[in-house]
């Protein structure tokens, strides 16, 4: 997907579920400031966007944009089929 770069992606609920957990675990294992960095960021932008406001881009550089790097950067849309994603999955994939 780095290399790919796609704008649009589409998948199942499989793949996506494994984006979250891979990414969960990653923040798990890095433990001590890089774990409660990303829950504060995480939260916040989560918030932001449950208000209707933009989140803050400081929690886009030090975070998120990393996470996007790996998927290409560039996904505006996200589509899922076959079955139901979970609310915390689609949470994630909002932030």
């Amino acid at each position: 997907m780095a290399l790919l770069k796609p704008t649009i992606f589409c998948s199942v609920p499989r793949l996506y579920n494994r984006v979250y957990d891979g990414v969960m675990n990653a923040v798990k294992s890095s433990g001590g400031l890089r774990e409660k960095l990303f829950n504060a960021a995480y939260n916040a932008k989560r918030q932001a966007l449950l208000k209707g406001k933009n989140a803050s881009p400081m929690w886009d550089r030090l975070v998120f944009d990393k996470i996007k790097a790996k998927r290409g950067g560039r996904v505006r849309f996200m589509v899922s089929g076959a079955s139901p994603l979970s609310a915390n999955v689609i949470d994630f994939l909002k932030v």
